[in-house]
């Protein structure tokens, strides 16, 4: 088991546990216990089961703070949803200032240097070290979109700062970025940085998660630090395009 901290401000404990090459919050535990033990919970006698759902929901409530803070827990175990019964009170929204004026567009930094550069392709060619780290939701739409008119395959490496085993694959990332360079551009995203990017990969199964990317599209994946079959998925596309 390995237990990382999230150095950001302000900073947040991210317990996670470490299978192999692959990391899961802890809180992914408590509902796959759940799942699992159900059909032995409906056939306790009713006492039992009211007393176990009271224990349930007391631990439901404790582990919400996390959820709360953690900014990546939220993907790895949803909260319980509220009964038929139970309303969930609003604060009024503020009304609008009618002298703010329009609220400005996301920036899209990478969209506007890609532009610059001449294409995706170009842009990446001039990093030094081959590989896009993106930090905003709005630039990896535009990486997609780029890719997608130029034709290049994007793999993408879904990681986070307290990610063990993440941080013992880079360096072979790093390395693949270089010996296909020109075939594939090489991006990674911190989860916690993107949170709308890592709910549509589905990232709750666990990190590092490695997509491909062809025509704006995903087309194949590798869940965990696993170099063989990482380098296998990238040769397998280079040699059906090239």
């Amino acid at each position: 088991f390995f237990f990382g901290v999230q150095g950001r401000e302000p900073p947040h404990i991210m317990p996670v546990i470490c299978i192999g090459p692959v990391c899961i919050p802890w809180t992914f535990v408590w509902p796959a216990l759940l799942l699992v033990l159900r059909p032995i919970f409906e056939r306790l006698p009713e006492p039992w089961q009211q007393k176990l759902s009271a224990w349930g929901r007391w631990i439901s409530e404790g582990l919400s703070s996390i959820w709360n803070k953690t900014p990546m827990a939220k993907w790895f175990a949803k909260r319980p949803k509220k009964s038929c019964c139970e309303t969930e009170e609003k604060e009024p929204e503020a009304a609008p200032d009618p002298g703010a004026g329009p609220a400005p567009p996301p920036t899209r930094k990478y969209a506007d240097a890609m532009a610059e550069a001449g294409g995706l392709a170009q842009f990446v060619e001039a990093k030094s070290d081959g590989v896009l780290v993106i930090d905003q939701d709005e630039d990896w739409d535009a990486v997609l979109e780029a890719s997608a008119a130029c034709g290049c395959g994007v793999v993408v490496e879904f990681s986070a700062q307290w990610c063990k085993p993440c941080k013992q694959i880079y360096p072979k990332f790093l390395d693949l970025s270089r010996r296909f360079a020109g075939s594939v551009v090489f991006v990674k995203i911190d989860i916690d940085d993107c949170d709308a990017t890592a709910e549509k990969a589905s990232v709750f199964r666990g990190i590092p998660l490695f997509q491909l990317y062809a025509k704006g599209q995903m087309v194949e994946e590798v869940l965990g630090a696993k170099e063989d079959k990482l380098v296998t998925m990238l040769e397998k596309f280079t040699e059906k395009n090239d």
